[in-house]
């Protein structure tokens, strides 16, 4: 069901990671971020809605702030992705399983995950159903786990683990195994 009225668009997939997961023991786990985001086949990922405007939001002590960038809000399709048009909006559907991304006005979905630079706390572990490919190295007591093949281009440390079901291949070496 869509909501009545809201933003001009609506994202419908957890596109910003999560920063952290709360443990048995109320404590933060910083490396459980769950941020790579993985849509399933013709899954709805987003509506922008032709009849909203921009609106108004609240500062911190709830007082009505007006939106000064009063730009058209703009989604473009990119690979992957099938937008069906209605009255009021455009929907965006995923063509297959994988990852989905907006980058720059452009919503697409792919069927690999490709993460420029290292598997530390800015990404947090890394767990995705197909093909995963990291420019970086993978630090101690971070995980990555795929269902299809890793390409890790820099080394994995101690501590570190490194799940495919598919092929691996790190380029830079594996310390301390």
């Amino acid at each position: 069901t869509l909501p009545e009225q809201g933003p001009p668009l609506e994202i419908y997939f957890n596109h910003l990671p999560s920063p952290g997961e709360i443990t048995d023991d109320d404590s933060i786990d910083f490396r459980s971020r769950d941020a790579v985001p993985q849509a399933k086949e013709n899954e709805l990922l987003a509506c922008l809605y032709s009849d909203r405007d921009v609106q108004t939001g609240r500062d911190i002590f709830g007082t009505e702030v007006p939106h000064l960038d009063r730009k058209p809000v703009v989604l473009k399709a990119g690979v992957n992705i099938r937008i069906e048009e209605h009255q009021d909006r455009k929907s965006y559907y995923s063509t297959m399983a994988g990852w989905a991304r907006i980058d720059k006005e452009v919503i697409s979905v792919r069927p690999y995950f490709r993460h420029d630079g290292d598997v530390d706390y800015r990404v947090g572990n890394i767990k995705f159903d197909g093909d995963v490919e990291i420019t970086g190295d993978v630090f101690s007591r971070f995980r990555v786990q795929s269902g299809g093949d890793v390409v890790v281009h820099g080394s994995v440390e101690r501590g570190a683990k490194v799940f495919a079901e598919g092929n691996l291949t790190v380029h830079k070496g594996v310390i301390g195994a």
